[in-house]
């Protein structure tokens, strides 16, 4: 009986079916590692967003009580009486020294954000605001992400309400009337920079505007 000679057509087969599925093994654990990416990119996101939106309402209640009262108080290096403050500060809030430029915070006694702004450049712009402020809190059992923020106030214009007068009676004191009486405002910009603590570094940055109806 003589020998069957083969072509090698089965073991091109067999090589060509191999590679292919090598293919699609590797096409599928590289669209599994993009979407685990995503999925992890995504937490990042949401962290970095919530850790800015986390002061945005303490915010608007601490301009208003720091304008009211013409300062900070004295357990934080300011001039106002605890009584006359009136308001418990959020723990995990630091107030950067007025001297503070740029990104840093140093500990010192706060700038005052109704008297003027730190910035040297002129003009108003979102992207170079001092910061003003930290805001750290830390992972518990009932709240799980650690939060941390940089928070810039920026001043942005003093005027009279619609239809109040300028003229104050003379020498007075305490609420007065027109324009100490709720008929001036201070408008604040308030910038938040929540961080997300992962390999991404994720950043979100929300900015609203405050008004501060002048009553005393």
């Amino acid at each position: 009986m003589s020998a069957k000679h083969e072509g090698g057509f089965v073991l091109v087969v067999a090589l060509i079916l191999l590679t292919v599925l090598m293919l699609v093994a590797v096409i599928a654990t590289r669209s599994a590692s993009l979407e685990v990416q995503m999925a992890a990119n995504s937490v990042s996101r949401i962290e970095a967003f919530t850790a800015s939106e986390a002061m945005r309402r303490p915010l608007g209640e601490i301009m208003d009580v720091h304008t009211f009262a013409r300062g900070w108080p004295q357990a934080i290096g300011g001039t106002v009486s605890a009584a006359d403050f009136a308001y418990t500060l959020p723990p995990g809030l630091r107030f950067c020294a007025q001297d503070s430029r740029g990104r840093t915070c140093d500990d010192g006694t706060p700038r005052t954000w109704y008297l003027g702004n730190s910035e040297a450049a002129p003009g108003f712009d979102p992207a170079t605001l001092d910061q003003d402020a930290d805001y750290v809190v830390e992972a518990t059992d009932t709240q799980p992400l650690r939060l941390t923020a940089d928070i810039s106030v920026y001043k942005l214009i003093t005027d009279l309400n619609p239809g109040a007068g300028a003229a104050m009676v003379a020498g007075y004191e305490g609420v007065g009337k027109s324009a100490g009486a709720g008929g001036g405002r201070v408008f604040y910009y308030a910038s938040s920079v929540g961080n997300s603590l992962g390999d991404t570094e994720s950043e979100a940055e929300t900015g609203a505007n405050f008004r501060h109806v002048i009553r005393n």
